[in-house]
């Protein structure tokens, strides 16, 4: 029948665009694989002197990077309160995230440049962590991980609708903060 025709070719059409969304949203994430986001670097810092004193954070943190393994730093956000950095090599990145736990109780704090698209996975991993439904999630070079129980292997999630299949009836509640 045209109806039965019709919804088998909306659900084909909709995987489609799921498969798409996916594509862009990974795509968009690789592209920001070089860059890492650095909080609580004081305003005071003058535009010219940031990217020496994100070289000097580093150094503290046992992260070793010269002037020419930077390709641009500047502030992002409103008010500009967060520097983005990035790298010409992302082994400095990878490094600075495995050596962040040095900046505790430092008031900085050091994190992946997550696209919107896996920014919203993570948050929905956070709510049903939150929520006490999953066991741990986390975000990874570039990808959210759940493990739904202690005893299960982590899962990547690829898609918003992956963990909303999994917890139909959670409201996920989405905000823009």
């Amino acid at each position: 029948s045209l109806r039965e025709s019709l919804l088998s070719e909306n659900a084909v059409l909709r995987e489609r665009g799921k498969e798409l969304e996916t594509d862009m949203g990974n795509a968009d994430q690789y592209s920001r694989r070089n860059n890492l986001i650095i909080k609580g670097i004081s305003t005071d810092i003058k535009p010219d002197q940031l990217e020496d004193e994100v070289i000097k954070i580093l150094k503290d943190i046992d992260v070793v990077v010269s002037s020419n393994e930077i390709e641009a730093t500047h502030r992002i956000g409103k008010p500009k309160k967060n520097t983005i950095v990035r790298f010409i090599n992302r082994k400095n990145v990878t490094k600075a995230i495995l050596s962040r736990k040095k900046l505790k109780g430092k008031e900085l704090y050091i994190e992946e440049n997550f696209c919107p698209f896996i920014s919203k996975i993570g948050y929905m991993g956070r709510k049903l962590f939150r929520a006490k439904l999953i066991h741990q999630t986390w975000m990874y070079k570039g990808a959210v991980s759940v493990t739904l129980k202690e005893s299960d292997d982590p899962e990547i999630i690829h898609h918003p609708d992956d963990l909303i299949s999994l917890f139909p009836d959670f409201d996920f509640e989405f905000s823009d903060d």
